[in-house]
């Protein structure tokens, strides 16, 4: 059979698998980046399991190993990876609907703090913090959808009196 993308291939799998497959699969589903350079024995950690599970899993989607695996998921973040591509599949989703592109343009903002929240723990904020309150120099790098965000810091900077914001 094949699959146009890793979620339907993981959709058309997900209810033949055992509760802990299923976990990896979510993982997989969840953590694509990772996937590309994680060890099994990671992504087991992740989903609470074994390793020998997260290979079967693997096994069970079709793939022959977590190479294949790599492989493919590379090749789908590469193309859905560039901002021209993502604004054109959001805008071929919403096409003329504005209370659609609203609702769109919220859920991408909710999934980015839900994944802030998943992936950033306080203690990580924290030591963030205050590496950038005892840094001399901060250099922030400038693009359109980041603009808001360094404005943001610029002016919140004060605090850092001794701190040159580049």
């Amino acid at each position: 059979m094949s699959f146009s993308k890793f979620e339907d291939r993981v959709a058309a799998h997900l209810d033949a698998m055992s509760p802990a497959e299923q976990r990896v699969a979510r993982v997989l589903l969840d953590a694509r980046e990772e996937v590309l350079v994680a060890s099994a024995a990671s992504l087991a950690a992740k989903a609470e399991t074994s390793d020998a599970t997260v290979v079967r899993t693997v096994k069970s989607l079709g793939f022959e190993g977590m190479d294949e695996l790599r492989r493919l998921l590379a090749a789908e973040l590469k193309q859905s990876l560039t901002i021209a591509n993502r604004l054109t599949e959001t805008l071929r989703e919403v096409g003329d609907d504005l209370h659609a592109a609203f609702n769109v343009t919220l859920d991408v903002h909710r999934d980015a703090i839900e994944n802030l929240r998943r992936d950033i723990t306080p203690e990580m904020f924290r030591t963030a913090v205050k590496l950038m309150a005892s840094a001399k120099r901060i250099v922030i790098s400038e693009s359109d959808h980041q603009a808001r965000s360094q404005r943001i810091l610029r002016h919140s900077s004060a605090g850092l009196a001794s701190t040159r914001i580049v």
